[in-house]
């Protein structure tokens, strides 16, 4: 049997007497896209920041290529091999997309570094940080700060950044949030490329998205699984189309 990359174990998560999550279990496969839908409300980001360690968890456990990751601080989980995108870019304006992953592949490569200009200075760093932005269309824009690409533009660097890490599991917290149909198409065509490289936990809304590109679906409702299956079982599901048409 094949090892999952990620095994989520009955997590749970409360603030206050509010239920985030509520023994959610699910696994990930090499290589697999996994989406995970539901609800605003539905306790996904929350579920997130807990397999990064970004929230502690009440109860349940979190294995990543079965090592149990308990007490481990996002940084040291991205070490081992995991990278987290955000609802949010988390790109710094100032920056051009070139220092980006050059910072990335330093971080990668082991670089001791203190100061920033002699790292942008390393012709090897610069020219593979190229090589990827080039690979994911971004070969004219190396050179443009961050606060001048537009969020489209943003959205794909900040998967390259992640990308630079040579990460074994990449999470994706709604990265097509405020794509217009042109960047999202682009978008998508993106991670496509990349299944079968490496694992993704996909969190997102627009189901277009989740079903060009999942290989398996988790629904969370209310902070609980409430369905899992092939993107054909959770598409026919009737409890599932009840609560997106509530939604909707």
């Amino acid at each position: 049997m094949t090892t999952p990359v990620l095994e989520v174990r009955e997590l749970t998560k409360s603030f206050g007497g509010v239920r985030a999550t509520r023994n959610v279990s699910f696994h990930v496969l090499p290589g697999q896209v996994h989406a995970v839908i539901g609800p605003n409300g539905a306790g996904k980001t929350t579920l997130m920041a807990q397999i990064f360690g970004e929230l502690p968890s009440d109860g349940g456990q979190v294995h990543f290529e079965g090592r149990d990751l308990a007490g481990l601080a996002p940084e040291r989980r991205a070490r081992l091999g995991m990278a987290r995108s955000f609802q949010i870019t988390t790109l710094a304006p100032e920056l051009t997309a070139r220092e980006h992953v050059v910072l990335s592949l330093a971080a990668l490569q082991g670089h001791a570094f203190r100061f920033f200009a002699p790292v942008m200075q390393d012709r090897g760093l610069t020219a593979a940080a190229d090589r990827l932005l080039a690979v994911h269309r971004l070969a004219e824009r190396v050179a443009v700060p961050v606060s001048e690409l537009s969020h489209g533009e943003q959205r794909v660097l900040e998967q390259v950044t992640a990308l630079a890490t040579e990460p074994r599991l990449l999470l994706l917290d709604e990265p097509m949030a405020g794509l217009g149909p042109g960047e999202g198409q682009a978008f998508i065509e993106t991670l496509a490329a990349l299944k079968g490289r490496l694992a993704m936990l996909l969190v997102e809304h627009d189901m277009g998205a989740v079903f060009a590109l999942a290989d398996w679906i988790t629904v969370l409702v209310e902070g609980a699984v409430a369905a899992q299956g092939t993107p054909e079982e959770i598409r026919g599901d009737p409890e599932v189309r009840r609560v997106y048409l509530q939604e909707d």
